[in-house]
């Protein structure tokens, strides 16, 4: 059999081409300097799990950000790494699981990272089992991680329970996104922690759309198909807390997450405009789901003019709508 070109990888007698948007290790260190402690170099390397939570822990309370300082280098070679080797894009390390069980261990958190929600949440009401599983893990965490990474396949193929995903979410696990950790939505398990369940709107919201979860993870499990954003997700993240630019991380627009943030959604013309517009931002996030499959098949030559265009689009619009936005809060600003 011939090899494959370098910088090529042979996809069923087909060479594919690698997406070439590699990371830059001065961009990561000039990202985590000044923005670390709300994650923003994860956000940059493609680590938006550890972003999320930096962001809602402040870098771990500080100590992910100085650990950071020092395995920088380390981090951009496996982001590059996971962008050219698209399925080592879900591997776990073990630095990653050292640092969460040093600052978060006593609540299981290293647990959740490494897909075990079941012993998370032991760990997270028990105190790390009282402290002992927390002692169990300093030896042991390396082969938790080597297992995690073995036995992958075999649990991405276990399908999701109605009536235990319903355990999870009515007893007060549900307020801190039990159920979402199950279905392995990560995403939303972290904001329903951090947030109690949305401030209890989406605790409540989801006893009537668990059925629809399970369904949709266990469709995503037997397909073997990308999980695509929805549109009651996305606005259950708009309607409390919206204002804060859930919406938007969730829709993969971590600038206008911070942008709303920081303004509380542009002074909230921005959150009112996103109930009208939310179905089109679904509708660009989802196809970009679609297309980013298909890029790594394409020339290079096309792959860097449809990056191009579409950063030059986005860069637009962003600054249009700020622009628009802002004057719009003036005007009421003098009329009031």
């Amino acid at each position: 059999m011939a090899t494959a070109p370098n910088g090529y990888h042979n996809n069923n007698g087909i060479l594919v081409r690698p997406s070439t948007k590699h990371k830059s290790v001065l961009e990561a260190y000039l990202l985590v300097i000044p923005l670390g402690l709300i994650g923003a170099h994860h956000f940059y390397l493609r680590r938006p799990f550890f972003g999320l939570l930096y962001f809602f822990t402040f870098g771990l309370l500080g100590v992910g950000v100085i650990f950071d300082l020092f395995r920088l280098p380390w981090l951009v070679k496996d982001a590059n790494n996971r962008i050219e080797n698209p399925q080592l894009e879900d591997k776990r390390r073990t630095d990653d699981a050292y640092l969460l069980w040093f600052v978060f261990g006593l609540l299981g958190f290293q647990h959740f990272y490494l897909k075990r929600p079941s012993l998370g949440f032991l760990y997270l009401f028990t105190f790390g089992i009282f402290g002992f599983g927390w002692l169990r893990d300093i030896c042991f965490l390396p082969s938790d991680v080597k297992n995690a990474n073995n036995e992958k396949k075999d649990e991405s193929t276990e399908t999701k329970s109605t009536l235990m995903t319903y355990a999870f979410s009515l007893w007060f696990t549900g307020i801190l996104g039990g159920h979402h950790f199950y279905l392995r939505r990560y995403f939303f398990g972290f904001v329903y922690f951090f947030t109690f369940g949305l401030a209890g709107v989406g605790y409540l919201a989801d006893i009537i759309r668990v059925p629809i979860l399970v369904m949709r993870k266990n469709k995503e499990i037997t397909t073997g198909s990308r999980p695509k954003k929805t549109l009651d997700d996305a606005y259950l993240l708009w309607f409390p807390l919206g204002i804060l630019g859930l919406h938007h991380f969730y829709l993969n627009r971590p600038v206008w997450g911070l942008v709303y943030f920081f303004t509380f959604g542009l002074f909230g013309l921005g959150w009112l405009v996103d109930l009208f517009r939310i179905p089109f931002l679904l509708k660009t996030c989802n196809s970009e789901i679609d297309h980013s499959s298909t890029l790594s098949y394409l020339p290079l030559e096309t792959v860097l003019l449809i990056q191009a265009t579409s950063f030059l689009r986005r860069t637009q619009l962003c600054t249009v709508s700020i622009h628009l936005l802002t004057k719009t809060y003036f005007f009421f600003s003098m009329c009031f």
